[in-house]
């Protein structure tokens, strides 16, 4: 690999590695809802397990997050949280049966679009 490749590289490494951190922190509300969904039933312990759990993966998250912003621009980085927006729409469609109305794909539609347009903003780079 020639070295004027590395930064590119290492840019797209940084990249996945916050998709990755974000996916982790939208998981974190499938553990929320399903406590949430124990205790209505009436399952005290199993709330508690799921809240364990949400626990446990937002420290992992909390320091991915810190690796990250040591990697990306901040604006980047904090731009492309709304990618969760889109993981936590996916994850209620398919975990728990939840519709996708209009109104939802069309919001979704508009968050990505911003986060693609600061994630692939030239200037961001140089920040």
């Amino acid at each position: 690999m020639s070295i004027d490749n590395q930064p590119a590289v290492k840019r797209r490494g940084a990249l996945l590695l916050l998709f990755f951190t974000l996916l982790l922190y939208a998981a974190c509300s499938v553990f929320a809802k399903l406590s949430g969904n124990a205790m209505e039933a009436g399952n005290l312990t199993g709330s508690l397990v799921f809240l364990a759990l949400e626990f446990l993966m937002l420290v992992v998250y909390s320091l991915l997050w810190q690796v990250v912003l040591k990697h990306l621009p901040l604006n980047v980085a904090y731009a492309s949280k709304g990618l969760c927006t889109l993981w936590t729409c996916l994850f209620g469609i398919l975990l728990f049966q939840e519709a996708l109305t209009l109104g939802k794909a069309l919001g979704t539609l508009l968050v990505l679009g911003g986060v693609y347009l600061v994630v692939t903003d030239p200037a961001a780079e140089e920040a």
